[in-house]
């Protein structure tokens, strides 16, 4: 008994099942999202063959003669592979919504499922590049963050890689510094002349310590910030102490004779005068820098040119009066920085 085999079975191999398999749902508008995570799954089983036509479904009988009869019988492999590619349709329907599952209904092979999408989707994909590189054009990045910025800009170069279309390096850094502030004008140089080109991710690290040094900067406030406001305001944002000769606190008297500012004489008479300071208490009596007696005055101390005279307290005087000067008076300027720094606040 002779019996040839014209097409013979194989040994086939276990069914492939898909466990623990959640992704993303494809709608109309998530399909660069839904595609990257189908195609790891389909071919880290050996799989992707059934949707690409790489593995085509083998015969559905074999042939075999005894004696001068030839019989044909099922053949197990296209048996394994039709249960195998059920398997596989299956698992692609399940991660559609209702919507889209209307478009594949009548499909019977994992194929024809795919190909169905895959026109469906690609048939847009014309109108989707022009559209997002119009995007890419005018985006910028305005007020928001720069991780705000950076993730809207990866999500619109990501859409032109899914259908076919990706950037490379140097359009992709292009896109990325065209829709910077002027204030990240600076970076923007810097990284134009460069020799060595930076990545896209180089470039976004850069981004986030240009930003922090750029919001450090914005929330410092210096003196000359002060004194130009100053400046500004015309000098009436405040209102120094004037005395009875109507020369400011600080500042070199104007006119004939020597001069009392600095304090309002409260009484005249016999003795010795009081003064008060503007602003106080009509209870408050000065403090003499040179004798620390209270009720007296540098001024009027006759202890002022007395070199013998040693005063009993160490403490050393305080500047209430300066010699006039013809610089810039920095006592003064410090007199009178708080008064200039609250209608700041």
């Amino acid at each position: 008994m002779s019996v040839v085999t014209t097409l013979s079975s194989t040994q086939t191999s276990p069914l492939i099942t898909f466990t623990n398999f959640n992704p993303v749902k494809l709608t109309r508008d998530n399909y660069p999202l839904w595609l990257p995570q189908i195609v790891p799954h389909l071919r880290g089983r050996n799989l992707f063959g059934y949707v690409d036509d790489s593995t085509p479904p083998p015969p559905s009988t074999v042939s075999s003669t005894i004696d001068g009869v030839t019989t044909t019988s099922p053949n197990p492999v296209f048996l394994h592979w039709t249960k195998q590619d059920q398997i596989i349709l299956g698992a692609i329907n399940s991660t559609l919504t209702e919507k889209m599952l209307t478009h594949v209904i009548r499909c019977t092979t994992s194929i024809s499922a795919w190909t169905t999408l895959e026109t469906l989707f690609t048939s847009q994909s014309r109108a989707r590049t022009m559209q997002v590189h119009y995007q890419l054009t005018i985006l910028k990045k305005g007020s928001s963050s720069v991780a705000d910025y950076f993730q809207w800009f990866q999500s619109l170069t990501n859409s032109l890689a899914t259908v076919g279309q990706p950037l490379n390096d140097f359009e992709m850094v292009a896109f990325l510094l065209a829709g910077l502030r002027p204030d990240y004008d600076p970076f923007v140089t810097s990284v134009t002349t460069r020799v060595e080109p930076l990545s896209v991710e180089e470039i976004y690290d850069h981004l986030l310590f240009h930003e922090l040094r750029l919001e450090h900067h914005h929330s410092a406030i210096d003196l000359p910030v002060i004194g130009a406001h100053y400046a500004a305001c015309g000098g009436n944002s405040f209102r120094p102490y004037r005395s009875s000769h109507n020369s400011i606190l600080g500042a070199p008297p104007t006119g004939r004779g020597p001069s009392r500012p600095y304090f309002n004489r409260q009484s005249r008479g016999r003795g010795r005068n009081t003064h008060s300071f503007p602003g106080r208490g009509s209870s408050s009596r000065p403090v003499c820098q040179v004798c620390n007696r209270v009720g007296d005055i540098a001024l009027d101390c006759y202890n002022r040119y007395n070199e013998s005279f040693s005063r009993d307290s160490p403490q050393l005087p305080q500047a209430y009066l300066s010699a006039p000067s013809h610089g810039p008076d920095l006592n003064r300027y410090l007199m009178v920085l708080p008064l200039i720094m609250s209608p700041l606040t």
